[in-house]
Order: C-alpha cells, then sequence, then structure tokens
C-alpha cells in the first residue's frame, strides 16, 4: 500500500474527495484514484463530511484542525496535579478508568461555571492514553511509570477453553440453564445467583465466589478442598443466613466439586441449574468478578494463608466498588441499601 497510508489526509487530499464524490464515486474508487485505503474515506466522509449537504473540503479540514486542538487539550488536562492524584486515589482502589472518569463528574458537576471542576473533568479513553504515556515515558508523565499496572483488567488475549471433542458426562438429575425462571434470566429479582471456585497455588487450596446476578453483591467462602461435601459446607455458610427472598436460584458450572448439588438443593431449600458444557459466557457476571478478585488474590497465592479479615476486606472492596452495569452505583446499594462514601475528591 502507499506510504501516506497512515498519515492524515490533506486538504489537497481533501479536495480531490470532495470533487470525486460530487461525481458520485464511491469510497472503493476514490480510494483508488488518491492512493488510500477505502476505510479513510470511509471514516472521513463520516467524520468530517456534512449530512445535510455535500462533501466539502475546507469545512471537513476545520473539523479536522478542531478535533486535533481538543485531543491535545485533553492530553494537556492530565498533566494537572490534582487530577493526576484522583486518577492514582481511583486506581489504588482497583477501579476502572471508566469508574474514575464518572467519579469525577459526579465530584465535579460545574465544569461550565468552576474553573477547578472543569480541570478536574476527563473521559476514559484520556486516563487509558495518560497511562500508556506513562509506561512508555518511564514515570516523567507524573505517574511513576507504573499506573498501567494497578489496572483491574489488563487483556492477557483470548485463551481457547479446553478441548471442545472431550466427552462430558452430565450429572444426572440435572436441571439446564435454559431452565431458569424468567427473574434469573432478565436480572428483574435480587436472589439469583451464579457460583464457581476459585484455585489457589498448585491446586490445594481454594475459595467459593457466589455473586447475585442483578445487584453484583459478592460473597466469598475459604474452601479447605475440592471436594463436593466441603464447597457444600461453605456454599450454606455463605447463604444460610439469608432471607429467602435473597436465595431463590443459584447457576453453577460442571465441576466435579458441584456434584452434591441435590443434597445443596435442600439444605437452602433453593433451585440449582447449571450452564451448557464449556460455555463459561452463560455465567459470565462471575467469571467476570472472579476476575476482579485475581486483583487481590492473583495466581499462585497461597489460600491456606488467607485470613478471614482479608477475605472480608476483598468482598467489602468489590462490594462498595461502583458499577457501569448498575448507573455507576455499587452492589451494596442494590442488595443491602448501603451508601458508601464519596471518593476521589479534590
Amino acid at each position: 500500500m502507499p506510504a501516506l497510508l497512515y498519515t492524515h489526509l490533506t486538504l489537497d487530499e481533501r479536495c480531490v474527495i470532495a470533487h470525486l464524490s460530487r461525481e458520485d464515486l464511491g469510497p472503493c474508487e476514490i480510494a483508488r484514484q488518491i492512493g488510500r485505503s477505502p476505510g479513510t474515506i470511509c471514516r472521513e466522509l463520516a467524520r468530517n463530511g456534512n449530512p445535510k449537504s455535500v462533501y466539502q473540503a475546507r469545512s471537513a479540514q476545520h473539523r479536522h484542525d478542531q478535533r486535533r486542538c481538543e485531543a491535545n487539550a485533553q492530553r494537556e488536562k492530565t498533566r494537572h496535579k490534582p487530577l493526576q492524584q484522583a486518577i492514582k486515589r481511583g486506581l489504588n482502589q482497583r477501579w476502572s478508568p471508566k469508574i474514575i472518569s464518572e467519579q469525577l463528574k459526579r465530584n465535579h458537576p460545574h465544569p461550565r461555571k468552576c474553573s477547578q471542576d472543569r480541570a478536574m473533568r476527563v473521559s476514559a479513553p484520556t486516563i487509558y492514553a495518560y497511562l500508556k504515556r506513562d509506561t512508555i515515558s518511564g514515570g516523567t508523565s507524573g505517574g511513576g511509570g507504573n499506573l498501567e499496572k494497578q489496572l483491574p483488567r489488563r487483556g492477557k488475549g483470548r485463551k481457547p477453553y479446553g478441548s471442545r471433542g472431550k466427552r462430558h458426562d452430565a450429572m444426572p438429575g440435572r436441571k439446564c440453564i435454559t431452565e431458569r425462571p424468567p427473574g434469573a434470566e432478565n436480572r428483574s429479582r435480587l436472589g439469583h445467583w451464579e457460583g464457581d471456585t476459585v484455585e489457589g497455588s498448585h491446586k490445594a487450596s481454594h475459595v467459593v465466589t457466589m455473586v447475585d446476578r442483578k445487584s453484583r453483591f459478592t460473597l466469598i467462602g475459604k474452601a479447605k478442598d475440592k471436594s463436593a461435601a466441603t464447597i457444600n459446607t461453605v456454599i450454606t455458610s455463605l447463604l444460610e443466613r439469608l432471607p429467602q427472598c435473597l436465595r431463590r436460584t443459584t447457576t453453577l458450572d460442571n465441576g466435579t466439586e458441584f456434584s452434591g448439588f441435590k443434597q445443596l438443593e435442600q439444605n437452602l431449600n433453593m433451585a440449582i441449574y447449571f450452564a451448557h458444557p464449556y460455555s463459561p459466557w452463560e455465567r459470565g457476571t462471575n467469571e467476570n468478578t472472579n476476575g476482579l478478585i485475581r486483583q487481590y488474590l492473583p495466581k499462585g497465592t497461597d489460600f491456606w494463608t488467607l485470613t478471614l479479615e482479608k477475605v472480608r476486606s476483598i468482598m467489602d472492596r468489590l462490594n462498595n466498588r461502583p458499577r457501569k452495569c448498575l448507573g455507576f452505583k455499587t452492589p451494596n446499594q442494590l442488595f443491602l441499601g448501603i451508601n458508601p462514601p464519596v471518593a476521589l475528591t479534590s
């Protein structure tokens, strides 16, 4: 492809695009004639064109220049020391850039009237870009060079979920996830849970995680082993103190540690359903929560040394964490009606 593929369009190129578009040529033909990618032409027409009239080269160039100036202004904004400190405080609480951005909007609601509020408003993409620059520069941008490592979820790429050709022997008598009541499927009622286990070092120690589908309220229990009897005991201890209206159903995976589900149904007087084999996305709420728990209990951690105080601390952090899917409310607010203190104040 031509060398101009990865450079910004010039005014001369925009004049050619305007001329060719008036002749009703499509993006592919325009791209061929000026030596650009068809995607570049499509984006140019969508971003800088006028939907109510024909494409104008000079107005398109003006929109481009204005957007570049705004991008530079956002980059300069992250040099504001109070804003950098607020971002660091959010990362220390294991919040994502989106949550940090929304909390800053709530704590600084008057950007047009107050210059301090205006300086403290920043978007999530700008925070990501700031963290990336901080890593590349080795901390010269004000973050110390390690801020990106504090992100709650860092991309590692997808891995195949084991061998799809393995024979799976379903547990007799189990109920399929497709049989769940509507309240569990559409998250309209509290008390519908998803359960799983998280392994410690050498697969010798485990914790059990239970997550309410509607509120994302999380319960964590330590298990000395992965036997069905032990897992049943831990899940029972986590849920038995809840009223019946808050323990309606539970959805589990097909691990052998849940083979004693019939006894668990009797202990808790609640229906238990199972996801399809090799389909972790059907319990996405629990899988995502386990990923958040790995911030505090990374792989290789020995759960034998895990104290009750540490478990409660992790639960408090997760249940007081604002969630985008909850309108940036916390699980405690929806499940227990508890309002956490406001954070990230300047």
